[in-house]
């Protein structure tokens, strides 16, 4: 087990993840609440710059995704878009060097609800990829076990249950003991609490030395007034176009518990850089953030050619693509 200065177990399972907010995220992703009550959301096809492989993920993606990520694909302004650049971008990543070396190629996602990005990403690959994912809710499973791809594997619970001894003594997930290719976290650490010192080398025990971590996170600001701002144009222009008003205002308990676990920017990327040497700003959308990282300058490039331009408008643009 990794060690740490204090019993990060026992503080994670008493997190809001896996305690207040338990019967809230089963209900999403069963969909007894929080589905957008207006309409599903679509991608903007033409945010794609007329690139037929990001459309072909795309396609792909969408036959995947279920009902809790019909919540998430609202919740944050064109995130589907950015999924599928993102879902992309590792496909190739990922199967080129599944046959430079080889070797299946590793992805873990940590959250991401019913991996709907792995499951996609799989698939897509045409069998040089193998995932592992997670989530402490049960929708969660039932519905990545409706839809699930070869080599796609799922742990029903809290990522901090995935730690090395973990995966190398069940047999099922051995295979990915020597570490994965890709970390993909999505929004989970905030459900845990603000500790990211503590949660980015926990998840970085799995990643392979030249491996890619990639990190969504909703940050938040010094300013408080600028974070509203981010947040109204997020609310107003976005999300009201697929959640009633009486909605919007379920989410509020959520969103109150996952205010507690936010942290500013800099603080995300000082966690990272006490593990990985290189840290990038790869997207922004009001005040959610991705990040792509690695200790190896060149695999980090290689990534990151893959990627091109954002596709989001600019309207929800507060920060640039940039070295960190």
């Amino acid at each position: 087990m990794l060690k740490t200065s204090f019993d990060r177990q026992k503080h994670w399972e008493t997190s809001p993840r896996v305690t207040s907010l338990v019967d809230a995220f089963e209900a999403i992703a069963a969909g007894r609440s929080g589905y957008p009550s207006k309409r599903e959301v679509t991608a903007d096809l033409s945010l794609f710059g007329g690139r037929e492989d990001i459309l072909a993920f795309h396609d792909r993606y969408m036959d995947y995704s279920g009902t809790f990520n019909a919540h998430f694909l609202a919740s944050i302004p064109y995130v589907l878009e950015e999924e599928c650049r993102l879902g992309n971008a590792m496909t190739g990543y990922l199967t080129g060097k599944s046959r430079n070396l080889r070797r299946t190629a590793h992805l873990q996602t940590v959250g991401n609800a019913e991996a709907v990005i792995a499951r996609t990403v799989v698939a897509h690959s045409g069998g040089h990829v193998a995932s592992l994912s997670n989530s402490p809710t049960e929708a969660n499973r039932r519905e990545f076990e409706r839809n699930r791809p070869p080599d796609c594997h799922f742990h029903l619970g809290p990522y901090f249950e995935l730690d090395r001894h973990r995966i190398r003594n069940t047999p099922e997930l051995a295979r990915f003991s020597e570490g994965f290719d890709i970390i993909y976290e999505d929004t989970a650490f905030q459900m845990y609490g603000p500790d990211r010192h503590e949660q980015v080398p926990f998840v970085l025990q799995n990643l392979r030395r030249d491996g890619i971590f990639v990190c969504l996170e909703k940050c938040s600001h010094a300013s408080r007034e600028e974070y509203l701002r981010r947040e109204l144009v997020k609310d107003r222009d976005f999300k009201s176009r697929y959640f009633d008003a009486g909605q919007l205002e379920e989410k509020e308990f959520i969103l109150g518990e996952m205010v507690k676990g936010q942290v500013p920017l800099e603080h995300v990327v000082d966690a990272i850089r006490i593990e990985l040497r290189y840290v990038d700003l790869i997207w922004n959308s009001g005040n959610f953030y991705m990040l792509a990282a690695s200790d190896d300058w060149a695999e980090l490039q290689a990534f990151k050619a893959l990627l091109g331009p954002v596709c989001i408008p600019d309207g929800y643009v507060f920060d640039f693509p940039r070295s960190l």
